[in-house]
């Protein structure tokens, strides 16, 4: 699959929408809990987006051992959750 093109809602809701069918998301609150969890580590908000949504790996990051999420990636994948629900609940 081709990555994001562009690093917007608008963006995320045309890859999902393309990709998948359909955007059951708000594309707003996932762009923005992409942002703080990536501030948080260090790390590029459309990577993960891309490890969250593909699967895919994030460079400088061990978030995958013999196919399966490693507890930092586990613990990234409910932190972005948590940071989602917190932003949709305001």
């Amino acid at each position: 699959m081709e990555r994001l093109k562009k690093w917007s809602a608008s963006g995320i809701s045309a890859y999902l929408t393309e990709n998948y069918g359909e955007s059951r998301h708000d594309c707003r609150s996932l762009k923005r809990a992409c942002e703080i969890v990536a501030k948080n580590h260090h790390v590029d908000p459309t990577d993960l987006f891309h490890f969250l949504i593909e699967n895919e790996p994030v460079q400088g990051l061990y978030l995958h051992s013999y196919g399966f999420h490693t507890r930092t990636g586990r613990g990234i994948i409910r932190e972005i959750s948590y940071t989602y629900d917190e932003l949709n609940d305001e």
